[in-house]
């Protein structure tokens, strides 16, 4: 979730809960706790393309950190003379702010590292978006509300709100993840991977990601407030694979880590962008829902002489994703249809189907997208050198082990 919105909601929670023992500073207490984590977007390298992919969302935001995080925060309150008296509560302020910037933002789809350092597993819920102003305007009203009025009944109707707006996206993701195995299912499809994910600032608008045979199968979903869902099928590309590096670029020190690092990092849903040479794209975000166009990707050009680079779409291109999401959340795409009638069409065989899966031939043993979810271990993991110079603290072999 964007840090301005974990800074209102960590200031609605605490005025809500500690507004008469701190009637002034309760919001800034949490407001700062709660945006505190993602200081975590410094911890970048300009020679490194996957250090801040790689540090975000990790330490952190983790579970075992909240007690030090909050801390900290509070330490820059709790040496001022109005508050010799409240530490205590300047700690507790503290602490509800910045413990709940993980717990949301495992409830997006961008994957979280709450239980580091025990394990790597980017924990997703896909309950919610990254951005959602519906979220974000409630507890933001339920804030300034607070602060005019000067009681904590306003914070505390936000906060019920939000929770039961969270609890509305885990009833839709179950009925778009139920629209992802149908289809699946009628087109014969044994899923071994599958998201589905909000489109930003929707929960209406969903992308279905699932992986089988070896491809990756992309389908938008919509599903209405009041009405049944509704499907826009859209395509399928194979997993991308190491030997998609080309050969220049693969020898290079560094390369497979940056691949491995990409990989788990996008949950495995790793692809090669059709049109762009040498790109492997993160296939879990797209403009549309059923496009296979991603939002960000991994250039692996030969002939660069500094490596692996990220790579995004020209400035043109954004116009035109700004432009299409903005479509997809205002006006009806008529390509989407009731999921009977997809589901009665006659059955159209994909021509990307492969004999055998290419990525069960050539695949990292650690890549999280080899192993269905239902059996993935909570250590799947990257190899060991992931970390190896990004920073004076490396994670450590057997940790890393683990991961």
């Amino acid at each position: 979730m964007d840090t301005f919105t974990h800074g209102l909601l960590g200031a609605a929670a605490s005025q809500a809960l500690f507004g008469k023992r701190l009637p002034r500073a309760a919001g800034l207490i949490g407001l700062l706790a709660g945006m505190a984590p993602d200081l975590d977007l410094l911890m970048s390298s300009g020679v490194d393309p996957v250090a801040s992919i790689l540090y975000h969302r990790q330490f952190t935001h983790s579970l075992a950190f909240i007690p030090i995080g909050a801390l900290l925060v509070s330490l820059l309150f709790m040496w001022m003379k109005p508050f010799r008296g409240v530490r205590l509560f300047v700690f507790g302020a503290a602490l509800i702010g910045y413990g709940l910037h993980g717990l949301l933002d495992a409830c997006t789809s961008y994957g979280t590292l709450l239980l580091w350092p025990f394990s790597y597993q980017r924990i997703a819920w896909d309950i919610i978006a990254i951005v959602d102003p519906i979220f974000t305007v409630t507890v933001l009203v339920g804030a300034l509300w607070t602060i005019v009025g000067q009681q904590a009944t306003p914070a505390r109707v936000a906060l019920c709100v939000a929770l039961l707006y969270l609890g509305f996206g885990v009833w839709q993701h179950h009925r778009a993840a139920d629209v992802q195995r149908q289809l699946a299912q009628f087109r014969g499809h044994a899923i071994e991977h599958s998201r589905a994910m909000p489109l930003p600032g929707s929960l209406v608008w969903w992308r279905s990601v699932y992986v089988a045979d070896g491809h990756i199968h992309v389908d938008g979903v919509q599903v209405p407030w009041g009405s049944s869902p509704l499907i826009k099928e859209g395509g399928s590309v194979r997993l991308a694979i190491f030997s998609d590096v080309p050969p220049s670029m693969a020898k290079r020190n560094g390369t497979r880590r940056v691949f491995d690092v990409f990989a788990w990092f996008a949950d495995g849903l790793i692809a090669p962008i059709d049109g762009v040479p040498h790109v492997i794209g993160d296939l879990r975000y797209a403009a549309d829902p059923s496009g296979l166009v991603p939002l960000w990707g991994m250039q692996f050009d030969g002939r660069r002489s500094n490596g692996p680079t990220r790579w995004s779409p020209p400035n043109g291109t954004r116009l035109r994703i700004v432009t299409t999401i903005w479509r997809f959340l205002f006006y009806n795409d008529p390509g989407y249809r009731p999921v009977f009638e997809v589901l009665s069409a006659p059955q159209k065989r994909s021509s990307l189907a492969p004999e055998a899966s290419p990525a069960s031939r050539d695949h990292p043993s650690c890549h999280a997208r080899a192993i269905p979810q239902r059996q993935r271990p909570a250590t799947a993991c990257p190899p060991h050198d992931l970390a190896e110079g990004l920073f004076p603290w490396h994670i450590p072999m057997g940790m890393a082990q683990r991961w």
